[in-house]
């Protein structure tokens, strides 16, 4: 995101970068060096694990990126659950400034990609797969004909819906979405929080997990749908005389002769 603020900003490969970008380039560079103290477990399955796994994805998006990632989460022995850090995505923002919940799309196709990624080259048979977002738009739009939308949405959600059936999609909110972590930045110091193991509704039975709510901004969904002009309209007239009325040839002949006599 830095490199693309320099480019909007128009700065020269030589020229001297401006005080308030140059700072936010050495706080990188520091965060990057305190890196080396921060590990994670190679393993993905924690001791006493039993079964599956269950494949858990999250997807967020903001105004600079879009990312996904995703966690596998064991039952234990004991009864309790653990989860575990497999992979993570994310994606800068294009130039062309495009809606938040057209962002947050392109972050649940992200989801979908990786979660199709992880099961064609991982070991692990998973008991089922579950994509979190927090964006009941993208949800209304996933759950929907994808003809029904403009191209930029309709081609988005029709390539999600062949990854990933629209039902394996859930809502969860914005605070609890772990995926905010790195549209919106994180520092080194919270890696070894949540975003390694989750977060805490992962590790207690679905019956817990925080519910799918259906109300949704049915203007905002309704505002990328295709626009519909009708070319030409079909009006059906009825004849003025009808046939199955008469019972013999003549009469109808006869009636038809005064019809037109009249007009």
């Amino acid at each position: 995101m830095g490199l693309q603020e320099l480019w909007e900003k128009g700065v020269g490969w030589d020229e001297k970068l401006p005080s308030e970008t140059q700072e936010k380039w050495t706080n990188l560079f520091q965060e990057m060096m305190s890196l080396n103290g921060t590990s994670f477990e190679r393993c993905l399955t924690p001791p006493y694990a039993v079964g599956r796994p269950v494949l858990c994805a999250f997807s967020d998006a903001s105004e600079d990126a879009f990312d996904s990632c995703a966690y596998a989460r064991w039952q234990l022995s004991s009864g309790e659950y653990d989860a575990r850090d497999i992979a993570a995505k994310s994606m800068v923002a294009p130039l062309k400034r495009l809606t938040i919940p057209r962002l947050e799309l392109q972050g649940a196709f992200l989801a979908s990609r990786l979660c199709n990624t992880i099961v064609d080259e991982s070991r692990f048979q998973f008991e089922k797969i579950i994509l979190f977002l927090d964006s009941k738009i993208v949800l209304a739009w996933i759950r929907s004909e994808a003809r029904r939308f403009k191209p930029f949405v309709s081609v988005r959600v029709g390539k999600i819906q062949t990854n990933r059936d629209p039902s394996q999609w859930k809502h969860i909110p914005g605070e609890m979405n772990v995926a905010d972590d790195v549209s919106r930045g994180i520092s080194v110091r919270n890696l070894v929080e949540r975003w390694q193991h989750g977060p805490t509704f992962l590790r207690l039975p679905e019956n817990k997990w925080p519910q799918d709510s259906s109300t949704n901004d049915q203007p905002k969904v309704e505002k990328e749908y295709r626009k519909v002009h009708n070319v030409c309209g079909q009006t059906k007239v009825e004849h003025p005389i009808n046939c199955q009325r008469f019972s013999s040839w003549r009469k109808l002949v006869r009636v038809t002769a005064y019809l037109l006599r009249l007009i």
